[in-house]
Formats: C-alpha cells, structure tokens, sequence
C-alpha cells in the first residue's frame, strides 16, 4: 500500500483568531487520513486558544516557533532547527503567508521539502512605511523562487503576490474558501433564540461585523458609517466579534461618538453561525484582503453584505451583496447598508454557493487529489516509484 503523503501546513500565527485557521481546520476535517496526513507547524501569536487540541483531534501533530517579532535570529533558527530535525520527512510544505515568510520556504527546500507551496489570502501589505514597503515588495523575489507552487483564495490576490505574469501563464491556482454549508443553513428559530439571548428587539436593525480588530478590518470607519446610519435608523446596533490590538481604541471612539450604548463589542465567539442568523447584515470595510471567509459564511447564511472594494469582487456571490469605495462618506455607506438590508434572506443561498465550489467536501477532496497529483510528480521526479 502506498504511504500516504505528508503535509506540513505552516500558519502565521495561532492563538489569535482568524478564517485561515478555521479553513485548515475545515480541510483536516474532510481529508481522508489514510491518504494525506497533515501536521501543523505555526508561529505562536496572541493569547493560546484551543487550536493546537483541535488540530490534534483532526490527527496532526502540532508544534509552536517563537514569531519574527522575537526576534529574526530566534525565530529563524527555531525555523531551521525544526526543517533540519525533520528532513526528507514530508512531501509537501503549505504555507500560508506573504513574503516576510520567504526564509521558512528557503529552509524547506534546503532541508528536502519538495513541494513548497505559498497559499495567499491578501491583497496588499499591512505596513504603512514606505521603508517597510519597499523592504517587502522586494521580499516578493526571495519568496517566488523558494516557492514552486503558487496557490492563492483569489485572482486579484494571487496576482499582487505572484505577479501579472505567472497569472497569465497559468501558474497560479485558485483554491475556494469552501466552508461546511449545513451550520449556516437559515433557521427562523435560531435567529430569535440568538436575538433573544443578545437582547436585541425584534425589528432592531443588526449590523454584524466579524473579524479580529485591527487596522486591516478598518473598524474606526465602520463607526463612523455606523454613527451615520443612526441618523437614518435610530433603532440600529453594530455588534463586533473579534478582539485585538484596537479593542480599546475602538471602544473609546464609540464612546466619543456617542455609540456607547448602540455598540456591542462581543469578543472572540464559538457561535458565530447563530450570530450570522441573528445580524440583519454584515459589513467589512476593510483596507485590504483577500476572499475573507467570514464573507463566505455570511452569503451561506443568505445574510445581506455590504464590503469595501478592497475585498476582491470575486468574493460577491450572492445578488445581495455590494460593494463600496471606501473614498465614499459614511453617509452613502448608511444609505447603502439599508437598501441592502430590505434585500432580506436569500433562501437558496447554501445551493447557490455550492454550485459556485465553496462547499468544503467537495473542496477538501479536491485539494487532497492535487496534494496527491503534487506528491507524486515530486517523486517521480526524484526517480521514486509509486
């Protein structure tokens, strides 16, 4: 019998939250073990949840590395100490990141990884420093030589990472943020245990926003859209899940604007899909991104969405979800937020998105069948036999 192929997915971070943690979790979820076996290999960032007990539970082994911010040196040789530790080990190496992580690919190669494969979720850097941005932009370099494989969640995404023209020679793979559609599946009864339970009125207008609260998520405009959609509808609340680095900031300017009480910052939650049933819409004005999850989840809900046009326009998969520039005032975003909401419910959207690949079985097969196609080109290559 042939050994099944091993996989060595690489994070960014654990401990704080985030769609791609839960997308690999999903995949481990669906693989068949006996033909891929996956192990996780991350940078430990943030307060630890319970990530590293549930990929073990799904069969992998975990390990955590100290991250660049504690210092290159450290977290370099941590980096290497484990490729040198487990040479000729694994058939594939998946990782999940931008061009700062080039260093993890060049070592896998040094240490006989054979499939290096970079999977990006973004469309532009975090930094703001022209400095940091230069650096960066150069890093792309590095990062497309150690790569040999180049997946990315979007086109538009893999194209700002890989470059115009590896998309064009069809380089470039595009790999769904398929979910598990039964959790989001509408249920009436759901939507008033949840409202209930979060005090919301009945014909309260909920605005929903999920996502950890940083810069990218550009949640201090979202109060400024929301302040202007209290003037239009003065029966709304915005309720925010996630935490990070901007808590406290954005609960001051809520307070400065007044919104104290119109404002719930709800912290990182197991339910989002009640959540998702019990919001009247979901808005992601963020800076940048890739294909976000939480938007996918959101549509297979059948919820309303409005999202900035720094979210690629592939990410629109239902007639009830827009985009919006993010030059346009507050004002037109309110205005906007409520025409999208009278769209109500799409009923069909679980269908809707399935026929569009986003349906996690069929997904996760679908990459275990390219991790299989990967890992036996490699072999052959290295005059293996099957």
């Amino acid at each position: 019998m042939e050994r099944p192929v091993k996989v060595l997915f690489f994070l960014d971070g654990v401990g704080n939250g985030g769609g791609i943690q839960e997308m690999v979790i999903r995949w481990m979820q669906h693989i068949d073990r006996s033909r891929v076996a996956a192990d996780l290999l991350a940078f430990r960032f943030g307060p630890l949840d319970n990530y590293e007990e549930r990929f073990r539970a799904c069969g992998g082994s975990t390990q955590l590395l100290p991250p660049p911010s504690d210092g290159f040196l450290r977290s370099y040789r941590a980096v290497k100490n484990f490729f040198r530790a487990h040479a000729g080990e694994y058939d594939i190496l998946h990782v999940h990141g931008s061009s700062k992580l080039f260093y993890v690919l060049a070592l896998a190669k040094k240490y006989g990884v054979p499939v290096r494969i970079l999977h990006n979720h973004a469309n532009r850097f975090q930094q703001r420093s022209p400095l940091k941005l230069l650096f960066a932009n150069f890093l792309k370099l590095p990062l497309r030589h150690y790569a040999n494989r180049y997946y990315t969640c979007s086109m538009q995404a893999g194209s700002w990472l890989f470059g115009r023209r590896a998309a064009k020679a069809g380089k470039i793979r595009v790999i769904p943020n398929a979910i598990e559609m039964k959790p989001f599946r509408f249920d009436e009864a759901v939507r008033r245990e949840t409202r209930a339970a979060l005090g919301l009125e009945e014909n309260a207008l909920a605005v929903g926003s999920v996502g950890r609260l940083t810069r990218q998520k550009n949640h201090a405009f979202l109060l400024d859209v929301f302040a202007a959609l209290k003037k239009i509808r003065p029966d709304a609340l915005l309720l925010i899940v996630g935490r990070g680095e901007l808590e406290e900031p954005l609960r001051a300017k809520a307070k400065a604007l007044g919104l104290e009480n119109n404002v719930r910052f709800l912290g990182v939650r197991d339910d989002v899909p009640a959540l998702l049933q019990a919001f009247d819409l979901l808005v992601m004005p963020s800076v940048f991104e890739g294909l976000p999850v939480v938007g996918v989840e959101a549509q297979a809900a059948g919820l309303p969405c409005l999202f900035s046009d720094a979210i690629t326009e592939e990410a629109v998969l239902l007639d009830s979800t827009g985009r919006l520039s993010l030059t346009e005032p507050p004002e037109v975003w309110a205005r906007r937020i409520t025409t999208l909401a009278s769209c109500g419910r799409t009923p069909d959207a679980g269908q809707r998105l399935s026929k569009q690949g986003y349906e996690i079985g069929e997904a996760a097969k679908a990459l275990e069948a390219l991790y299989l196609q990967e890992a036996q080109t490699a072999r052959a290559q290295k005059g293996e036999t099957a």
